[in-house]
């Protein structure tokens, strides 16, 4: 039946009990209840709600008991198994929901922890390029390629490599990079020397943005070739060596902004510019000093372009390749051969170390070198394709990781490192970051 549209309460069909079932050649208009042997069955049609929203009387059946007492025993037994078998399923959900919660809980816990931990054989190869070249399928993105996309605190948790495979001049393409630094807040400043630029990438490997290495008061405001980058004592302003052309004795030490605004500047002229191929340039924070290296020859300036200080080094081959000061103000360079040099800031060599080979430990052809907060000593070991770490004493503790002809070497503030490798054999130039947990094991 219909609801009436009046909204008053509609009387639904019910079953009479005993009703005869004689109606078999009914037209099926109208749906009847059939009893079998005295048993009662309800009217199939549904019912539909009643416009009104008042209470509907639902339909019922009614029938009669049931003498068969069999019967009733029968559905006893069958109502009994009906219940074990109820309880057995009871008993299986529960067990299965205790499991999940167990497993559930093991995987939280393993979450809270920061994620699986990676064995020192994951870290130590997380790059296979070492002397087979840089350009792999893993790192041939634009911004940069991870071995592993797992994170904390979304800082990544392994080697991550920056560049593609071919010299270019796009953002995130280099030609020779050799200089690097990092700010105090973890943005990677990268000289691109032929690109006459300085790029600049998070410590996540993601490009931000570049600024053309202009020469301030110079009319004709050409970009300088830049080899080198440190930043000053005020960490919102970086020093950046270069030259005019690429075979000048004279460079140009030039103070920026972050932002690239040149600030200004003052001249160098190279005293072995035959010898020496790209000079290199660092910071004495302690002191308010500005160092350039080249040849075989340590000087110190003053902010203003005035020189401070001279150290001769005596150093033979290819002359200083890299240089750094650390916390108490005392210089480190390497020779471009085999050997780490430490002088005082008064130009006095307090020791050396380093023997030539390939074997862990030595040094074959060193380039950038800088230091820890502890003073440790990180040596881009160029010939060897490592990044070696030494102990403030000159002894060997690890290598930190493989780099296809490494250069520039630099720390950030967390303790990342990170590598340039301008001159990779079968790709492009790259810059590496090892994140801070890879580097102190």
């Amino acid at each position: 039946m219909t609801p009436s549209d009046s909204g008053e309460d509609d009387i639904q069909p019910y079953a009479v009990k005993n009703q005869e079932d004689d109606d078999d050649d009914d037209d099926g208009n109208d749906s009847h209840l059939a009893t079998a042997h005295g048993t009662a069955v309800a009217e199939a049609s549904p019912t539909t709600p009643s416009n009104s929203g008042e209470d509907d009387i639902q339909p019922y059946a009614v029938g009669h008991e049931r003498d068969d007492n069999n019967d009733a025993n029968d559905d006893d037994d069958t109502t009994a198994e009906q219940c074990r078998w109820i309880q057995v399923l009871v008993v299986v959900v529960t067990v299965g929901m205790i499991v999940s919660l167990i497993v559930g809980g093991i995987f939280a816990v393993k979450a809270s922890m920061g994620g699986p931990q990676l064995s020192k054989q994951t870290v130590e190869n997380v790059s296979a390029t070492g002397f087979s070249g840089c350009c792999t399928s893993a790192e041939t993105t634009l911004s940069a390629s991870t071995q592993s996309s797992q994170e904390i605190a979304g800082r990544k948790l392994e080697k991550i490599t920056i560049g593609t495979c071919k010299r270019g001049n796009k953002p995130g393409e280099f030609k020779s990079n050799y200089g690097v630094a990092v700010s105090a807040d973890n943005e990677i400043f990268v000289t691109d020397y032929f690109n006459k630029r300085v790029q600049v990438f998070s410590i996540n490997g993601t490009y931000l943005r570049l600024f053309p290495t202009v020469v301030p008061g110079e009319s004709s405001r050409i970009p300088m070739y830049t080899s080198g980058v440190a930043f000053d004592v005020n960490p919102e302003y970086l020093w950046v060596l270069g030259f005019p052309t690429p075979v000048q004795v004279n460079g140009h030490v030039v103070l920026y902004s972050r932002n690239g605004r040149p600030i200004k500047t003052f001249d160098v002229r190279f005293l072995d510019r035959n010898r020496v191929q790209y000079p290199v340039i660092a910071m004495d924070t302690r002191n308010n000093k500005v160092i350039v290296g080249e040849g075989d020859t340590i000087r110190l300036f003053h902010p203003n372009g005035t020189l401070y200080r001279s150290i001769n080094t005596g150093t033979p081959r290819q002359g200083i390749m890299g240089v750094t000061s650390d916390r108490e103000g005392n210089i480190l360079l390497n020779d471009g051969f085999k050997t780490i040099m430490v002088y005082s800031p008064s130009g006095e060599k307090i020791f050396q170390f380093g023997t030539f080979g390939r074997n862990m430990g030595q040094l074959n052809s060193p380039k950038g070198v800088c230091v820890d907060t502890s003073g440790r000593i990180i040596v881009a070991n160029r010939g060897n394709n490592r990044v070696d770490m030494f102990g403030r004493s000159g002894e060997f503790v690890r290598t930190i990781g493989n780099v296809t002809k490494p250069w520039g070497i630099a720390m950030g503030p967390d303790g990342d490192v990170v590598v340039t490798s301008p001159h990779c054999r079968r790709g492009g130039p790259k810059v590496s970051i090892f994140p801070g947990h890879m580097v102190f094991l």
